[in-house]
């Protein structure tokens, strides 16, 4: 294997030497800090592809060790989180500030090698995807595979670069197709189907399958979106996370909605949301149709169609 460099930053000696034996263990070659000062230090001299941290440590921790390798531009080196702090507020305060995963300390060995070679493979590609697209012709095309290069590592791509106007379009099985235009580092349109905004740009971003074009194009229609890229792909890769996981319990149950309520119970003018899954779910009943249909992101959109389930007025079968 490839000789790599792989900084890991940890205040514990025991732990700092699992961790370094392990990656070693995978044929890597491993440089050590005891904080995040030690390895900021450690940039001066070379720059690792990838960086491990715990959170709390003296001097300067981990999160602020995060956002200062971020704002000194090393956007494209993968960084993970290994913390005893593992709850869910904890995780997200990682990615927040720019983490790309997150581990509980100890972390199973090979869960770790597999994170770290998963990482550095995505990061080669970017490279590869970078060299190629650097100097992007008015009139060319870059094109790839989703599999190679999914959604959200493509759009990070496309905002560290910030080409200026670029068109992305997405091809899948089955005529499935997206598209997704943005401005500088802002996102100014999305669209799947008959999806439009914010709900079709966070349904894109579990896509990695298909294919993917990307060219510099204005978009002269009226915009759906005017927001940060890198702030809605984060909000949109953790409602993902949560739609993903309350859409597995849900469909445990079944996969079709019942109101089991007269609507006049249910109606609540002041709770759009409630009227929105209400609409649907009498219309169409079939989980996938309810979600389409409802103007709210996809998590939104089952959050609410949850709280009528908890509440008695809607059953699953």
């Amino acid at each position: 294997m490839e000789i790599i460099n792989i900084i890991v930053v940890e205040d514990d000696p025991i732990s700092l030497k699992i961790m370094s034996k392990t990656l070693e263990s995978g044929g890597y070659q491993v440089a050590t800090a005891m904080d995040g000062e030690e390895a900021l230090n450690m940039l001066k001299m070379f720059t690792p592809e990838l960086v491990i941290a715990d959170v709390k440590m003296p001097k300067i921790d981990g999160l602020e060790l995060c956002q200062k390798l971020r704002q000194l531009g090393y956007h494209d080196i993968p960084f993970i989180f290994c913390s005893s702090l593992g709850d869910r507020d904890d995780r997200l305060a990682g990615l927040r500030v720019g983490a790309d995963d997150y581990l509980v300390k100890p972390p199973d060995p090979d869960e770790l090698l597999l994170k770290v070679n998963n990482l550095i493979a995505k990061s080669r590609r970017l490279h590869s995807l970078i060299r190629g697209a650097d100097q992007p012709k008015p009139r060319s095309s870059l094109i790839g595979s989703l599999s190679d290069v999914p959604v959200t590592d493509l759009l990070q791509l496309l905002q560290m670069q910030r080409f200026g106007e670029i068109w992305t379009h997405f091809e899948r099985q089955h005529g499935e197709n997206g598209d997704i235009y943005i401005e500088d580092d802002s996102v100014i349109h999305a669209e799947t189907g008959t999806l439009y905004g914010k709900k079709a740009f966070y349904r894109m971003l579990a896509w990695n399958s298909g294919s993917f074009e990307v060219r510099r194009q204005f978009f002269v229609a009226e915009k759906s979106m005017n927001a940060p890229l890198k702030r809605e792909i984060f909000a949109g890769l953790v409602e993902l996370d949560e739609y993903l996981k309350n859409r597995q319990k849900l469909e445990e149950q079944g996969t079709r909605f019942v109101l089991i309520a007269k609507p006049h119970e249910v109606h609540d003018e002041a709770d759009t949301k409630r009227t929105a899954a209400l609409s649907a779910i009498t219309e169409f009943g079939e989980i996938n149709l309810v979600i389409d249909a409802m103007p709210t992101t996809d998590g939104v959109s089952l959050n609410a169609i949850m709280k009528l389930i908890a509440d008695g007025y809607v059953a699953v079968e």
